[in-house]
């Protein structure tokens, strides 16, 4: 199977309208982050561009395959943002609709991936639905979106909707623990609210850190750090991974201040701030979750001083604490 263990369901209804004839022009892959929709996505168009497909998987070996794998097959098109948090254009989408037109060039069927499909700007949007309303023979869509409320209304509409919800956490503790065997896997979970590829994108980035800068974090909003050391270590980071992690720890300390400290999902974190959680101030906490939306963009287009704004951002989490 190319799809991951909690997605079985969705790829045999997938492969059942395949082979009734009844596969759907356009179809919306919504749910939660770090679900896997996407690796869903490019491995149903692999197995709708395989050549010999069996046992409803592709070959991996045919000429179809192999140029998927390589990452030009002509009947494969790939739309996503060129720059991480940037838009997919009106002129991709324009340009996307005229080939719509074309027939499959060495496949059965031509096959769009667009994600994640919130992306597109509303012109862009607007442009998609003419194709959506009048398909092609031969055409088929997969929109990924993890906020598949941001789409108009007339896109949903048009779309067969495929739901992916996260996994049962006993579910998703033995794929994590297939991939890399590990103790922290069922802390990790929790931290990333049941989203598995993020616990594994968090694992991977080293524990050791991801303790060390948590330890960091509790001490900020406990007054007993050093702002400018803090900024300092924080912007060292290039790959963006530590603004992810606040995030969800501010986001977990939120929760815990609206709704009681049991709905926290880091336990670890709730038992070092447990004095002070009750005290938090809720509105620098949401401030700080917005400017790290804002600095998480910054860090991936590099157009912004990272140590000044991590420096910012520590302050404003040491005054919520205070």
């Amino acid at each position: 199977m190319n799809c991951l263990p909690w997605q079985q369901e969705q790829w045999e209804r997938l492969c059942s309208y395949q082979e009734k004839g009844r596969l759907p022009h356009a179809i919306l892959l919504e749910g939660p982050r770090s679900t896997g929709k996407e690796t869903f996505a490019r491995a149903f168009a692999n197995y709708m561009l395989c050549s010999s497909p069996r046992n409803n998987e592709p070959c991996g070996s045919c000429h179809g395959c192999q140029l998927l794998k390589a990452g030009n097959h002509p009947d494969f098109v790939d739309m996503e943002p060129e720059e991480g948090g940037k838009t997919i254009k009106v002129d991709e989408i324009r340009a996307f609709v005229t080939s719509t037109a074309l027939t499959p060039q060495i496949a059965a069927c031509r096959i769009t991936l667009i994600s994640p499909a919130e992306a597109m700007n509303s012109a862009a949007a607007n442009s998609l639905l003419k194709t959506l309303e009048e398909p092609n023979p031969g055409n088929h869509i997969l929109l990924v979106s993890h906020a598949p409320w941001e789409l108009p209304a007339t896109i949903r509409s048009r779309c067969q909707h495929l739901m992916f919800p996260l996994p049962a956490k006993q579910e998703a503790i033995e794929w994590l623990t297939a991939q890399q065997p590990d103790d922290e896997w069922p802390g990790l979970l929790d931290c990333v609210r049941g989203a598995p590829l993020k616990a594994l994108e968090f694992q991977q980035h080293g524990l050791d850190s991801y303790r060390e800068e948590k330890r960091r974090f509790a001490a900020l909003l406990s007054g007993k750090a050093n702002l400018v050391e803090v900024g300092m270590a924080w912007s060292k980071d290039e790959t963006g991974m530590i603004a992810n992690w606040i995030y969800h720890w501010t986001l977990d300390l939120a929760r815990a201040n609206e709704s009681g400290i049991m709905q926290m999902h880091d336990r670890e974190l709730a038992d070092w701030l447990k004095d002070l959680i009750p005290q938090l101030d809720s509105v620098k906490l949401f401030s700080v979750l917005d400017k790290l939306s804002s600095l998480q963009q910054g860090i991936r287009s590099r157009n912004l001083n990272v140590q000044m704004q991590f420096e910012t951002l520590a302050l404003e989490l040491m005054e919520a604490g205070t």
